[in-house]
């Protein structure tokens, strides 16, 4: 069963028989059925161009491990998260350690993939990363590509910096966002020291899921 889930996803028959294992003994530790795991395992090794599938199972338990949500929802959520933010140019690692922040400040895993996603799609608006800048946020770096989610969080503590909850909501809403949206960055830029510890562990993964 986990065999044709693999090879169903369109790896080469090689490829899958070498991805069995690691995702029977990822689908045994993170407690999930071997469905969900395979699925998991295959769409974030093909839409972050991982070479392996063990790099997949490893950063969904780096994430686990950093955040407090179940390895069967990490699964569910992050792999749904991935393609759209590579595709605006944010790393997976940064995503995963997003997601694993917002879970650890008490979101459960379907609100904080919620507001990752709705933190995604401003950062690939064009209007929405104007008004950021006018505040001193900058998306997007001087050769135009996209800068870390951490260091775009830095930037918008800095700017929020002194206000009292009313005048960062009011600043906030200058920027044209929606409720999810604000939601989303103001908790990133909340807690910089537990944010930047979870984006170090996702980016640290490597024998996460063997640990």
């Amino acid at each position: 069963a986990a065999f044709e889930k693999i090879i169903s996803a369109g790896l080469q028959t090689q490829q899958a028989f070498d991805s069995l294992a690691p995702t029977l003994q990822a689908a045994k530790a993170g407690f999930t059925d071997v469905a969900t795991t395979a699925d998991a395992g295959v769409s974030l090794m093909k839409s972050g161009g991982l070479s392996d599938i063990t790099q997949s199972y490893d950063l969904l338990f780096a994430t686990m491990v950093e955040g407090k949500a179940q390895f069967k929802d990490i699964a569910t959520y992050l792999p749904k998260l991935a393609p759209t933010a590579l595709n605006f140019g944010v790393a997976l690692e940064d995503v995963a350690g997003s997601y694993a922040y917002f879970t650890a400040q008490g979101q459960t895993a379907e609100k904080a993939a919620n507001l990752l996603e709705n933190t995604l799609k401003v950062l690939a608006n064009p209007e929405r990363a104007a008004a950021f800048k006018d505040i001193g946020v900058s998306f997007f770096d001087s050769a135009g590509k996209m800068r870390p989610i951490l260091d775009i969080a830095k930037e918008l503590n800095v700017s929020l910096a002194g206000l009292s909850d009313q005048a960062k909501t009011e600043k906030l809403a200058t920027l044209g966002l929606d409720m999810e949206a604000a939601a989303g960055f103001a908790g990133l830029a909340q807690n910089i020291t537990g944010l930047q510890k979870a984006i170090d562990a996702t980016s640290a993964s490597a024998g996460a899921m063997e640990k």
